[in-house]
């Protein structure tokens, strides 16, 4: 019995360190600090050459990811960090900020619910602007940070959510 306690108590642990959702679509690049892995619920499909999935998160301004939701809230990003880097400061550049026509054609995040696996949780607001926007948190070595949408500002027409940038600075701790 006390063997049995053990192995779900493993078993719900090892699940409560690394969020799953079943319908992730994921990219993974390897950094100077090692690997990043971007993960979304949802993916707009590609128009031609642009495209539109969780490679486009990295803040270049090619393009971004949009989501291919009729409703825009509960989508989820998850940046998984690995190792786990101490961090402070998550960038996040809101809709699709290639360019003016883009970005007031898709919906841009309002708020959202930004949690870490070291047990932070707080709900942010963005602006409604193309400019890149800080969030500054609680200084911690994370695994992951995941970004839940919980309102959108409105585009025209009517599109799925998009973010040109969800990144974290490594380089802040980097010595640490």
């Amino acid at each position: 019995m006390r063997v049995k306690t053990f192995a779900i108590a493993s078993l719900a642990a090892s699940f409560a360190c690394t969020p799953a959702f079943a319908e992730e679509t994921c990219h993974e690049r390897t950094t100077q600090f090692g690997k990043l892995r971007h993960c979304v619920t949802s993916v707009r499909p590609s128009e031609g050459a642009i495209t539109f999935g969780p490679e486009q998160l990295d803040g270049t301004g090619n393009s971004a990811w949009c989501s291919n939701a009729n409703n825009n809230t509960r989508q989820i990003i998850t940046l998984y960090e690995e190792p786990k880097a101490t961090i402070r400061t998550i960038y996040i550049t809101n809709g699709n900020a290639t360019s003016d026509e883009n970005y007031r054609a898709s919906a841009r995040v309002k708020s959202a619910l930004l949690e870490t696996d070291r047990g932070y949780r707080a709900t942010i607001t963005l602006k409604d602007t193309r400019a890149p926007q800080t969030v500054i948190i609680a200084k911690a070595r994370i695994g992951w940070v995941r970004l839940t949408i919980l309102d959108t500002y409105p585009s025209k027409p009517a599109t799925g959510v998009c973010l040109n940038e969800f990144l974290v600075n490594v380089e802040e701790f980097a010595n640490e």
